[in-house]
């Protein structure tokens, strides 16, 4: 099995740069450069991340040309959520295999903490059987990619600097970066909130959580977070029917991530 090294991971290249963007923000704050930054926050996490890595690459939902799958895999590696192979055999075999037990890798009902931010700071080991299904295609490449994400990221990095300074290496990188690991700490914890005691209950009433499937989980669906985290926050929807393409499937409900399957689909 191979290591994930997802505490290398978020040493090397998250902390540093959350930290740096806060900095960044504070002594340079800008209008602009917070429309770039959620900007950029929708082409990383909303195409890279829940496209690319969640609904493509871990569930199979949709189907796209190999051209497509290989950029929206590379844009996931600037959401600072590791490799494709590594996010998605973690997704697979250590969260929907386990669900809220013990050997979920990032439940709350081992600390609220623990699931949105310590659990970025162990290592794991990649499945087996998840890695072989998601090398099925392009395994040169993902193989590649989890091999290299790293100083990839970091020639971006560079990159971003050479271009703009570090106006752009903030705006246009750090906190994005930072915007997805928050939203995706507030998924991991508030839409797993159900019955665990480690997520405080204002929490899931300010972001009005409910569940309308029963799941051997925590699993809540939330309105609100939906529309940040482009549709993974309708989790409950997602634990019960995690290959589904759209998961709004009651009034009200958006599924960001669904939008912008239909239009690469066409």
């Amino acid at each position: 099995m191979l290591n994930h090294f997802t505490n290398n991971f978020f040493i090397l290249i998250n902390i540093p740069l959350f930290l740096f963007g806060l900095l960044y923000l504070i002594s340079d704050f800008s209008f602009w450069g917070i429309a770039l930054a959620f900007g950029c926050y929708i082409v990383y996490d909303g195409l890279g991340i829940q496209v690319g890595y969640h609904k493509l690459i871990s569930h199979g939902t949709f189907e796209c040309p190999n051209i497509t799958r290989r950029i929206l895999s590379i844009l996931g590696l600037f959401a600072g959520q590791t490799s494709p192979l590594g996010w998605a055999s973690i997704h697979q075999s250590l969260h929907h295999a386990h669900a809220d037990t013990d050997e979920d890798a990032h439940s709350p009902k081992k600390g609220f903490w623990h699931a949105f931010l310590y659990w970025y700071l162990t290592s794991k080991n990649l499945s087996n059987s998840s890695m072989k299904t998601i090398l099925k295609r392009d395994p040169k490449f993902y193989m590649w990619l989890h091999k290299y994400y790293v100083p990839i990221v970091y020639a971006y990095a560079m990159g971003l600097f050479l271009l703009g300074g570090f106006y752009l290496l903030a705006y246009a990188l750090a906190l994005p970066m930072l915007l997805t690991f928050i939203f995706t700490g507030l998924v991991n914890t508030v839409c797993h909130g159900y019955n665990c005691d480690n997520v405080p209950k204002w929490m899931t009433k300010i972001f009005k959580c409910y569940r309308i499937f029963d799941t051997n989980d925590g699993s809540y669906n939330s309105k609100i977070l939906s529309i940040l985290t482009f549709g993974l926050a309708l989790h409950n929807t997602h634990h019960k029917k995690p290959y589904l393409k759209n998961l709004a499937v009651n009034p009200g409900e958006i599924d960001l991530s669904y939008k912008i399957i239909r239009l690469i689909e066409k």
